[in-house]
């Protein structure tokens, strides 16, 4: 099962889990919906993992949960966990182009101050060879 798999699995789990919130569900239910009951345990520890559920009476039954009110929020969230997840990476991909610009911002501004003290070199040359020259000829005048 992949990662985009188990996302849509807990969309639908925390959207079927909506319907009567605080009524605990199974997760081998959905899970033997998508023929992947021995995967359960998987969806189980990212439901936990994530604050999304909690255990129910666990002496009755292992997948038993019910949802958190993190779990809640996101079940209600504008396109459900998936809605939630893009957003995420929306986000995610903003920041790190934000990064990018920040980094390419700063390199062309060390790119322009070292061309700057190239320039500050060149003209400190310049000035350094006419007053050599200036010298040379006040001392040949003065020969």
């Amino acid at each position: 099962m992949t990662a985009q798999q188990e996302d849509t699995i807990i969309n639908e789990f925390l959207a079927q889990c909506l319907t009567s919130p605080g009524h605990p569900r199974l997760v081998s239910d959905i899970a033997r919906r998508y023929g992947i009951e021995h995967q359960a345990t998987v969806l189980l520890n990212r439901l936990l993992g994530e604050g999304l559920a909690t255990q129910v009476a666990p002496e009755y039954g292992y997948f038993l949960v019910q949802l958190t009110p993190k779990g809640l929020e996101l079940a209600r969230y504008q396109g459900g966990y998936l809605g939630y997840l893009g957003d995420i990476e929306k986000a995610r991909v903003a920041k790190q182009q934000q990064e990018q610009e920040l980094a390419q911002a700063a390199i062309t501004s060390a790119n322009a101050t070292v061309s700057a003290a190239r320039a500050a070199w060149v003209a400190a040359g310049f000035s350094l060879l006419s007053i050599l020259i200036s010298l040379l000829a006040l001392w040949q005048a003065n020969k």
